[in-house]
C-alpha cells in the first residue's frame, strides 16, 4: 500500500523569507552605515538593540550558513585556523568566519558578517563561554559575560533573578554606555520588551491549534515561525506576522469542522 502525502503549508509563512533576508542584509551592511555591531549568545540581544546597535543572535548563524550551503566551507576555515572538528559547530562557524575576515581565508561573501564591537555572552550552555573566550583571546573582540544559571526549584527563581539583574546593572549596562558614549536608553528597552512579550502570547495561542485533529498547521510551520523571534528580536513586524498566522490557522480550523 502506497501512502500519499499532501503538503498544505501555511501561506502566512511566505512572509518569513523577505523578513529574514532583510535582517541579514541590514546586519551585513551595518558598519557601512556607521552602526555599531554586537554578537549575542543567549537572550542578551535586547540590551545592545535598545542602544541602536545591530545585534546578531549567534545561534541563527548556523541555519543561515546551512541554507546558503556554506556551512562546510566556514567550518573548514575554522579547522584551517586550528579549531578542533569535535567542538560545537556554533563555535566553529563563528571562529571560522572571523578567521576568514581577519586572515583572508576565502568563504562565500554573503556569509561574512561584520566583526563586532562587542560580544555579549549570556551563558546558558558551557560552549558559549568557550567561544566568547576564544573570540577575545584570538581576535581581540571585547566580551561581556552574564552568567544565567538554570533554576531547579521554584524557590530558586527570585535568587537567580537578582543575581542576573545584578550582573546586568553592574557590568553590562555601564559597558554599553561606555562603548556607545551615551546614557542607556531604558525607554527604548521597554518598547522592545513590550513587543517581545506580546509576540509569544500570540504564538502560544497558535500552539493551541496543535490540539485539533487533524491539525490545521504542522511542526514545519511552527519551526519556520521561530524566525521572527530569533531574527527580528523585538521589531514591530513580529506582531503582524503572528497575527496573520493565527488568523490563517483559525480559518483552517473552521474549515476542518465543516
Amino acid at each position: 500500500m502506497q501512502l500519499e502525502f499532501k503538503l498544505n503549508r501555511l501561506e502566512s509563512t511566505r512572509m518569513i523569507g523577505p523578513l529574514v533576508d532583510r535582517h541579514w542584509e541590514e546586519f551585513r551592511t551595518a558598519k557601512q552605515r556607521g552602526e555599531m555591531v554586537a554578537w549575542c549568545s543567549g537572550p542578551l540581544f535586547v540590551f545592545p538593540y535598545a542602544m541602536g546597535m545591530k545585534p546578531h543572535f549567534m545561534a541563527g548563524y548556523a541555519s543561515y550558513c546551512a541554507t546558503r550551503r556554506a556551512a562546510d566551507q566556514v567550518l573548514e576555515a575554522a579547522e584551517a585556523d586550528g579549531e578542533l572538528p569535535d567542538t560545537c559547530s556554533y563555535h566553529r562557524l563563528h571562529m571560522g568566519m572571523a578567521a576568514a575576515v581577519k586572515k583572508g581565508i576565502p568563504i562565500r561573501e554573503d556569509v561574512i558578517l561584520p566583526i563586532p564591537d562587542l560580544m555579549l555572552d549570556g551563558r546558558v550552555c558551557t560552549e558559549m563561554s568557550h567561544y566568547a573566550e576564544a573570540l577575545y583571546r584570538r581576535h581581540h573582540i571585547p566580551v561581556v559575560a552574564v552568567d544565567m544559571p538554570r533554576s531547579h526549584r521554584e524557590s530558586d527563581i527570585p535568587i537567580l533573578e537578582a543575581f542576573v539583574e545584578g550582573q546586568i546593572n553592574a557590568t553590562l549596562i555601564p559597558i554599553l554606555e561606555e562603548i556607545c558614549g551615551r546614557p542607556y536608553n531604558y525607554d527604548r528597552l521597554s518598547e522592545i520588551l513590550d513587543i517581545l512579550k506580546k509576540t509569544p502570547v500570540i504564538r502560544n495561542e497558535c500552539w493551541e491549534y496543535f490540539k485539533l485533529i487533524p491539525s490545521p498547521w504542522s511542526l514545519w510551520d511552527y519551526g519556520v515561525s521561530l524566525a521572527p523571534v530569533v531574527y527580528l528580536m523585538g521589531k514591530p513586524e513580529t506582531i503582524p506576522y503572528y497575527e496573520s498566522v493565527k488568523a490563517e490557522r483559525a480559518r483552517r480550523a473552521r474549515e476542518l469542522l465543516l
